[in-house]
């Protein structure tokens, strides 16, 4: 599989922290399903290893075809709680020409179009009332984000896991929260309002992060 270009968040602390993690948990992965262990790359840096570690398990996937579906399962499992990385992952299994139709599947990309503004909002509305406990709430909009996600994915029947982040969903998601703003908005009110993680100054024009900010919702204007 071939990798694009290094992005920021490769960069970041947060970032260089997942790979160190993930790469134990694929070295582990892999020796459970497979009974061996995997090459060590040592001299690497952890992007690196990373990527030669996901590269191993394809060629593994390809050769391997009666444990390819084990394979494919272990792997995944260990990005379930890092999406970016998940995100590499499924793309990388999917570069995969051994892939069952079935798990193929599960791997095409989704896209937030496919989605209409009404499904997003209703499931936004939905979210809002399962978590709320009477009175006005914050909460970090990517985990906002990921549980609205999962109710659209679920409506929509969509296989493959959609990656909350600074990504070309994310704009998508902001119009559609925005519009929500003014269609919850009252004189003394709003059901859904973005805020700066801090709470305090306006949130740029077009914000490219969830991480940065959170959401404010009011119940009683839902």
């Amino acid at each position: 599989m071939k990798f694009g270009p290094m992005s920021n968040y490769d960069n970041s602390n947060a970032g260089l922290r997942a790979y160190s993690k993930i790469i134990n948990d694929m070295n582990k992965a892999f020796q459970e399903a497979t009974g061996r262990s995997l090459p060590e790359y040592s001299d690497l840096t952890a992007i690196e290893r990373f990527k030669k570690i996901l590269n191993h398990y394809i060629d593994e996937i390809q050769v391997n075809k009666n444990e390819s579906n084990n394979l494919i399962n272990s792997l995944r499992s260990t990005s379930s709680q890092q999406p970016i990385l998940a995100e590499m992952i499924d793309d990388g299994l999917l570069s995969a020409e051994s892939i069952s139709s079935t798990h193929r599947e599960i791997l095409v990309p989704v896209e937030i179009d496919d989605a209409s503004p009404n499904a997003f909002k209703n499931a936004c509305r939905e979210e809002a009332r399962d978590r709320s406990r009477g009175d006005v709430y914050d909460l970090p909009l990517n985990e906002f984000l990921r549980g609205v996600i999962n109710r659209v994915g679920s409506t929509m029947g969509w296989k493959r896991r959609m990656n909350i982040g600074a990504n070309r969903h994310f704009p998508r998601m902001v119009q559609w929260l925005r519009e929500l703003e003014s269609e919850t908005a009252c004189e003394d009110g709003n059901g859904f309002w973005l805020l700066n993680q801090s709470g305090a100054g306006r949130i740029r024009e077009n914000p490219v992060d969830p991480s940065i900010l959170k959401i404010r919702i009011d119940p009683a204007y839902l």
